[in-house]
């Protein structure tokens, strides 16, 4: 199941962002800290911190990792370029994986989550039934999808 992402602050956080909270449960402060790591804190011109927006798949996966959870299976057009592949809509990617996941799915270059029948991203802002957010006339439903993962929480070390 999706975790409501926790805002502090804001009334709407990025996709990505967004997406990972609803996936691990972290408030959204921990998950752009979690990013800002992966990205080694770079900074713009004016000295403040890139901005979270515009998510690269790498600053996604790699805070995924540095919050304990790691990529189980993965999928898309984007990890089989050059190869013929068939393409998804995000309706049909839920049909076929929506009871599983938990999964990040890139869909038209935004993140959502998906999981156990349930749909969380920026415009949801909690997570809501899969067929509710991706019902007929919801433009979401016929986004190609680009990428997904299937993410796997990093079972902690055994204590002696």
């Amino acid at each position: 199941m999706l975790h409501v992402p926790i805002q502090r602050g804001r009334k709407r956080d990025y996709c990505g962002p967004t997406a990972m909270a609803a996936v691990t449960g972290y408030p959204l402060e921990r998950v752009r800290q979690a990013i800002l790591e992966t990205r080694d804190y770079r900074r713009t011109a004016s000295g403040r911190y890139e901005k979270i927006a515009g998510l690269e798949t790498e600053d996604l996966i790699g805070a995924m990792d540095l919050l304990g959870w790691r990529i189980a299976e993965s999928g898309g057009a984007a990890y089989n370029k050059g190869q013929k592949v068939k393409l998804m809509t995000l309706a049909e990617f839920a049909s076929r994986y929506g009871s599983g996941g938990p999964f990040i799915v890139s869909a038209g270059h935004h993140y959502q989550a998906i999981s156990a029948g349930e749909f969380c991203d920026t415009f949801t802002t909690v997570p809501i039934p899969l067929d509710i957010a991706l019902r007929p006339g919801k433009g979401r439903a016929g986004k190609w999808v680009d990428i997904w993962w299937r993410f796997a929480e990093i079972e902690a070390p055994p204590t002696a």
